[in-house]
């Protein structure tokens, strides 16, 4: 029987496991003040105003990707409609992974393949479907397990959550070499609105390139939370995304300052931030959880450990350097809350 997270008694999960209990206690209490922040938006009658809510993760850490589930799912049992997005490229699924899903997860026949792709390519749902699926069979360097089991929770309320949970993949797309594609038309359009042209070799890591993909996720979710008439629409994404980090990348170019700039309600969620994190932020309009475990992950899936390349660490190894090591961590947790129903099968 699964368990609604809401009913779980945090104090008996503290007597068998504190850091489980840190990442849950953390998790509900980030939901609950985003329930309150909705209900006063309702209060002023804002009712079909989605509230956009910016959660930051450091990708290496496994426990702060089962925040995300946990964050969640807690706001799932509220009944609320939402769109959440992941900072993976729009473009993430090719052509060869669409028609293989298409073809055998959905069943469509060759003859319905080309209407069927069409649909894939444009209506959000059926995009974000797609997106969801390529990322459950994808891997990632940084805590690859605990990433497949965020990606497998959000298919699954996609798939079955009867238009009530909208998933997709909303960060632009890029080359290769790690640059900002003008191939595709829309990234090429926010490059041109930050920099007032459209300009090759725009690194995404760089201050120019953080904030035209902050743009092209600022206008995804806006776009896909109106067409699915979200009340709660989630960005899900590195956490100097939020709101910046007070040196390489300024606050109004964050996601924040976006969504201030088009005057939009706009809360955002921390892990361990750091003060800088939070500047100019009114406490009503964040939550920073605290005491989260920190442990990193960071392998390739598909080697065995004395395979992996760790020659560039020195001595700072990874906590986590096998998925059978960060599997056993993701295990424990969620069993030790009693929401094991969360993790991928």
């Amino acid at each position: 029987m699964n368990v609604n997270i809401w009913d779980i008694d945090i104090s008996a999960v503290e007597n068998i496991d504190s850091e489980a209990a840190a990442m849950l206690h953390s998790a509900t209490r980030a939901a609950a003040k985003i329930l309150a922040r909705r209900k006063a938006l309702d209060a002023q009658g804002l009712t079909t105003q989605p509230l956009y809510v910016l959660a930051g993760e450091n990708h290496w850490q496994p426990a702060q990707r089962i925040h995300h589930v946990l964050l969640l799912e807690a706001l799932r049992m509220s009944g609320e409609r939402m769109s959440v997005a992941y900072e993976y490229p729009h473009n993430f699924a090719d052509e060869d992974e669409l028609v293989d899903f298409l073809r055998d997860v959905k069943g469509v026949s060759e003859d319905d393949m080309e209407a069927a792709l069409a649909r894939y390519r444009t209506n959000p749902a059926d995009k974000g479907l797609g997106d969801l699926y390529v990322n459950t069979i994808s891997t990632s360097l940084q805590s690859p397990y605990a990433m497949q089991t965020l990606s497998h929770y959000m298919f699954k309320q996609h798939l079955e959550g009867g238009g009530a949970f909208l998933g997709f993949n909303s960060d632009a797309a890029r080359t290769p070499a790690g640059n900002l594609s003008l191939k595709d038309e829309f990234t090429k359009a926010c490059i041109k609105e930050c920099l007032g042209e459209a300009k090759a070799g725009v690194s995404i890591t760089s201050v120019k390139g953080m904030w035209a993909r902050n743009v092209y996720m600022a206008h995804k979710l806006y776009s896909y939370a109106d067409a699915q008439d979200a009340r709660i629409a989630v960005q899900l994404c590195g956490q100097t995304h939020v709101n910046g980090d007070g040196q390489h990348n300024n606050s109004p170019q964050s996601l924040r300052g976006i969504f201030n700039h088009w005057a939009l309600p706009v809360f955002s969620v921390f892990q361990n931030g750091e003060t800088v994190e939070m500047q100019g932020i009114d406490d009503a309009d964040y939550y920073n959880g605290e005491n989260i475990p920190s442990y990193e992950a960071y392998y390739d899936p598909d080697l065995k450990k004395s395979e992996q390349d760790y020659s560039g660490f020195g001595t700072d190894l990874p906590d986590m350097q096998t998925q059978r090591k960060e599997k056993k961590f993701v295990k424990e947790k969620l069993s030790n809350m009693g929401l094991l129903h969360l993790m991928m099968p």
